[in-house]
């Protein structure tokens, strides 16, 4: 008997940088200015050089959210950035062209309340593990 089911996603793999797989956003400023830029000015529907971009992301996450809909058990989704927060905001009702901003402290474990129809409530707990760090995301 499990308690807990573990169960792999790949929906809820990270963006795919496409060319700049690897990289830093240093790196990608200082490599390739133009793509850094352009991904500043719309991070949404910003698409790595044969890449994704949050737009491509929001589409492979799509069937997988109505599917963890169904689901009556409680859940934990471990997950990168970029797809914790297209889940974050699909949960919490924020507009998609806001997303991309949302902050998702890392060592965090959001705790989310939600039945598909009533306000949804939110817990944050801090997981011990030292100094917590900024992933770089909200600047770019």
């Amino acid at each position: 008997w499990h308690q807990m089911s573990p169960r792999v996603y790949r929906n809820l793999d990270e963006i795919f940088a496409g060319e700049c797989e690897g990289m830093t956003y240093a790196e990608i400023e200082e490599k390739l200015d133009r793509e850094a830029l352009l991904r500043k000015r719309d991070k949404l529907g910003y698409r790595y050089p044969r890449g994704e971009s949050y737009l491509d992301l929001i589409a492979r996450l799509d069937p997988l959210m109505h599917e963890l809909e169904a689901y009556t058990e409680p859940l934990l989704i471990v997950s990168h950035q970029a797809t914790l927060r297209m889940v974050y905001a699909y949960l919490k009702g924020t507009p998609r062209h806001l997303a991309p901003k949302l902050e998702i402290p890392l060592h965090t474990v959001i705790k989310i309340k939600w039945n598909g129809w009533q306000q949804v409530t939110e817990e944050r707990i801090e997981m011990p593990m030292g100094t917590v760090g900024d992933d770089g995301q909200r600047d770019l």
